[in-house]
């Protein structure tokens, strides 16, 4: 009863659509590991992104990214996202990546579906390891 009466009062006071402020924010379960046996820099930072991946002839549309500190392996997060952002017709995926001043050390290099099509709102991504690019003469 309460978000109606917010969401007709945002409507009258500021114009905001209902649909805007009743839009639900969710989140998908995700674990972030490696097979590799190092520990990671004090620095690491996690990234992860979801992803909308139904047009092959398009890139993939961002719904949803968050950063985080990553001190150990598995790294458990909640990504939080607009529901109202998500069609069950679409295609959706996961994607993260583990940073280190600025440096890419891990990525997925997998496809993880989640949210659509029978997919789980949860994810157990494995990361793989970036060689480190040689620069200069």
């Amino acid at each position: 009863m309460r978000k109606a009466l917010l969401a007709v009062l945002a409507v009258l006071v500021f114009g905001i659509s209902v649909k805007q402020v009743l839009a639900e924010m969710r989140s998908l379960s995700i674990t972030a590991g490696y097979r590799e046996r190092i520990a990671l820099p004090p620095d690491a930072i996690l990234e992860v992104d979801l992803l909308d991946v139904s047009r092959a002839d398009a890139p993939s549309v961002k719904i949803a990214s968050q950063s985080y500190p990553m001190d150990h392996v598995p790294f458990s997060v909640s990504l939080t996202y607009d529901d109202q952002k998500i069609d069950s017709r679409m295609t959706y995926v996961v994607a993260a990546r583990i940073l280190s001043e600025g440096r890419v050390l891990f990525r997925t290099t997998s496809a993880y579906p989640v949210l659509t099509r029978g997919s789980p709102e949860h994810a157990d991504l494995v990361l793989e390891r970036m060689r480190k690019t040689q620069s200069g003469p």
